[in-house]
């Protein structure tokens, strides 16, 4: 089984595009943050590890439309997916993201409305 939920803030506004054949995509990092009890130091400490996550197709539209900005809060649901690439030095390197099934904000921004035109 597959399958990963994560619940995290936005690192940066996602990037979105098109592949060649008109499929859209979204990428984005959510920063997923926990307090640990540091046993040693006597403390808590917060620990984040940074996701990476990929939206395709009617997901990858809605997020679009969404317009979610840095620091808003997202419910991921998806399956991990791995994939392979040459770096500059021609050795292999992996990224591991999650494939998004399920997205909701759990908290946005406030925005400005647009101011009206006379």
């Amino acid at each position: 089984m597959n399958n990963v939920e994560i619940e995290g803030g936005l690192a940066n506004a996602p990037d979105f595009g098109f592949t060649k054949s008109g499929r859209a995509w979204a990428r984005f990092t959510l920063a997923v943050s926990e307090v640990r009890w540091n046993a040693r130091t006597s403390s808590e400490e917060i620990s984040t590890t940074w996701v990476s996550c990929q939206a395709w197709g009617s997901q990858a539209e809605e997020l679009m439309k969404d317009d979610p900005v840095r620091g808003e809060k997202l419910y991921v649901k998806g399956r991990l997916d791995q994939s392979e690439f040459q770096d500059s030095d021609g050795k292999t390197q992996r990224k591991t993201r999650v494939e998004i099934v399920v997205y909701q904000f759990t908290s946005r921004k406030a925005r400005r409305a647009e101011p009206v035109p006379a």
